[in-house]
């Protein structure tokens, strides 16, 4: 390493040819390892070549063409069903995932209803014949009104005409 010095003060000044020949070397060694890979992988390619049925150089050069096709064929329909066992569900598991979704509905319900302090409503209006109290009670009161020959008449706070369709 080379010193200057300037007013006092001692700046190293780096080789810089060392550095730019280590550089050199180091990308000389490098193309040296991708040519020999390059040439190793056109060597295999010229022995499979050679080892292909046929009985010139051009059937044989078809033949490695038509194999590296069904090689690539092969390939692409693995991964396809790689892809579709990773996305498949079973039964078993779309179960549990229901299973779970329902669980966290009600979870969520329950802290809502918590939050608000009510209870949860449940449905007391409904009866075996499926017809709910409500209906029933208003069926009753239009049948009254009908009968008494009256136009219209009030329902829990609302009117309501006897009009049929």
């Amino acid at each position: 390493m080379l010193e200057t010095k300037t007013k006092n003060m001692s700046i190293p000044v780096y080789d810089l040819m060392a550095a730019r020949a280590k550089r050199k070397a180091e990308r000389k060694a490098k193309r040296a390892a991708n040519k020999a890979e390059g040439k190793a992988r056109r060597q295999h390619r010229k022995d499979l070549i050679a080892s292909m049925p046929g009985t010139s150089s051009l059937e044989k050069r078809l033949n490695y063409a038509a194999y590296r096709h069904n090689v690539k064929k092969a390939d692409r329909k693995t991964q396809k069903a790689a892809i579709e066992k990773a996305r498949s569900v079973t039964p078993e598991q779309r179960k549990a995932n229901q299973n779970k979704a329902t669980a966290d509905h009600n979870k969520r319900l329950a802290d809502a209803i918590a939050k608000h302090g009510g209870k949860k409503k449940t449905n007391t209006n409904t009866n075996t014949s499926g017809i709910s109290n409500t209906r029933k009670e208003f069926n009753k009161a239009f049948a009254a009104a009908s009968k008494a020959g009256k136009k219209t008449f009030m329902f829990r706070n609302k009117k309501y005409t006897t009009e049929k369709a």
